[in-house]
């Protein structure tokens, strides 16, 4: 995904194109997805570009959220993810796959902020809404599981967080592509 996310970033560098912040946003997450500090420059660039997709905006603004509120800025991941959810109430996104991030993005903001139980709700959200995609895209529902057995083990839920990372373990043992 990253590679070919770069060659498109090259292909495709007039700002003024959407093509242009397509390739940087799909770039920012798949680079996200690899844990590379990199992601957050090229979301940055397909959230400054002059033309975008809806979608591609959604996409880049959640994964941006979901980074800043991992760097501790929460109050510009809050911004980041409500103006997401703005745009994908919106128009009608709510059940496409990009939406679960935004709740990610969220639940790791109530997480920092202690809102333990908030946090929990929101992931759990998420994933119910990404049960259809779990096999087709399987590295956000893992990253979000992850994400809520953390949170699950502070509120001292060892059952379900052991159960959640079984989870994790099943996907990535059916898709073990990428597991790295």
């Amino acid at each position: 995904m990253v590679e070919d996310g770069i060659k498109a970033a090259e292909l495709e560098n007039d700002p003024a194109s959407p093509w242009s912040a397509h390739a940087c946003a799909l770039l920012g997450f798949g680079l996200h997805l690899a844990g590379d500090p990199d992601a957050t420059p090229m979301l940055e660039r397909a959230l400054a570009a002059g033309a975008s997709w809806p979608m591609t905006r959604i996409i880049a603004l959640s994964v941006s959220a979901l980074r800043a509120a991992d760097e501790g800025k929460l109050a510009r991941a809050q911004r980041l993810a409500e103006e997401a959810a703005r745009m994908v109430d919106g128009r009608g996104f709510s059940r496409w796959p990009p939406s679960s991030f935004i709740l990610a993005a969220l639940g790791t903001v109530h997480s920092r902020q202690g809102h333990l139980e908030d946090a929990r709700a929101e992931f759990e959200y998420a994933l119910y809404r990404r049960r259809q995609w779990v096999l087709k895209t399987p590295w956000v529902s893992v990253e979000i599981q992850l994400r809520l057995a953390e949170v699950l083990l502070a509120l001292d839920d060892r059952a379900t967080a052991t159960a959640t990372v079984a989870e994790v373990r099943n996907v990535l043992t059916v898709s073990p592509d990428g597991a790295g």
